[in-house]
């Protein structure tokens, strides 16, 4: 679980919220311009979108297809494709928005947080063979794309190691505790 303890003594735990406070302490350009309402508005609106709507189903399916399946775990054939059709539908609204409102990025014509909390799943799904859940959707086949021309974007997908590599870490940790 991540966590960090502030300069001035305050415990976080939770990846949305340190995300937010870190781009506030450091001003990173990630956050809508909080003078303007529609920008703050939209920021929040997909914020939440993401949190409420996209992270169990993508979650749920990386875990029963990827996780378990390397932890030699039984896949629960039922909670994946129940995830796998929530996420698809998830994604289909989203298609329709993007085509509709020709929005560059999630909450509008700026990159943010909230994209950020996009990518960092989906670049496991790519990972997975499980790409097509973007590129079979033009509108955010385009989005993915103009994400990944980002040169940190690049160098983040580039440098996380992937599933079995994580897996292969993990497995070494816990024959060392042994």
């Amino acid at each position: 679980m991540p966590t960090i303890v502030t300069s001035d003594g305050i415990t976080m735990y939770e990846s949305r919220g340190i995300a937010r406070y870190l781009c506030t302490r450091y001003n990173f350009d990630l956050l809508p311009n909080p003078n303007d309402n529609a920008a703050v508005a939209l920021f929040e609106q997909e914020y939440s979108c993401e949190t409420a709507c996209f992270d169990t189903p993508v979650s749920t399916v990386l875990f029963e297809s990827a996780f378990k399946p390397l932890l030699g775990l039984e896949t629960d054939p039922a909670s994946l494709e129940k995830n796998r059709k929530a996420l698809s539908e998830y994604l289909d609204v989203a298609e329709s928005i993007f085509s509709k409102t020709g929005k560059k990025f999630w909450a509008g014509d700026k990159f943010t947080l909230v994209d950020i909390n996009y990518i960092v799943p989906l670049a496991r799904m790519f990972e997975r063979g499980q790409g097509d859940v973007i590129t079979s959707r033009p509108a955010l086949k385009a989005w993915w794309d103009r994400c990944n021309e980002r040169p940190a974007i690049k160098a983040f997908i580039a440098k996380v190691p992937n599933v079995d590599e994580l897996m292969a870490q993990f497995k070494q940790k816990a024959e060392e505790k042994q």
